[in-house]
């Protein structure tokens, strides 16, 4: 009901009917994240979803490799848990999402030590799928290094831990403000 345009997106969902009552509600962008699951599960899942999302016309975000905690240096320095290049091809052809986030050295949250994104592995899977590229943990990651996955496919990047510390902050200030104002 607001006069500018919104762009409103359900992030990081596994639960299939959470997802439909978003999609019923009107979500336009949800994601099924099924990353935690064996890729045959997480195939099924996702393509469940984007079944049920194209009867409401919207888009569907899937996830591949393991994007996991900023707090935990072992999930976004081990290539271990990065995507696996033909894991990405097999899953973007048979679920047909809008768009796949990918594990290639980002985590969620405020970084123990500065990420290094394994862009080799980024254009790798960029060149295996036709797919546009997501990157989650975008908060604290190098300009130098963000502009580098730009450039070699990374179409759309998720920040929400500095948008988060910046609203506590400045909300915490509103607060003060007004309890000395107020007395």
């Amino acid at each position: 009901q607001v006069r500018i345009p919104v762009g409103i997106h359900l992030d990081h969902c596994s639960n299939f009917e959470y997802i439909v009552s978003a999609l019923r509600a009107g979500f336009p962008s949800v994601m099924a994240d099924g990353s935690l699951l064996p890729l045959e599960e997480n195939i099924a899942f996702t393509a469940s979803v984007v079944r049920t999302a194209r009867a409401f016309g919207a888009d569907v975000e899937g996830e591949l490799g393991h994007v996991g905690k900023a707090a935990r240096e072992g999930d976004y320095l081990s290539s271990d848990l990065y995507t696996q290049v033909e894991e990405a091809r097999i899953f973007t052809e048979a679920t047909e999402v809008t768009a796949l986030a990918i594990a290639f050295g980002s985590a969620h949250g405020n970084y123990t030590r500065p990420p290094k994104l394994n862009i080799t592995r980024l254009r790798e899977i960029n060149e295996a799928v036709k797919t546009p590229l997501v990157l989650h943990g975008g908060s604290g990651i190098p300009n130098e290094q963000l502009t580098e996955a730009f450039r070699n496919g990374i179409n759309k990047f998720n920040v929400g831990t500095e948008f988060s510390y910046l609203n506590q902050k400045y909300t915490g200030q509103y607060f003060q403000q007004t309890e000395d104002r107020d007395g």
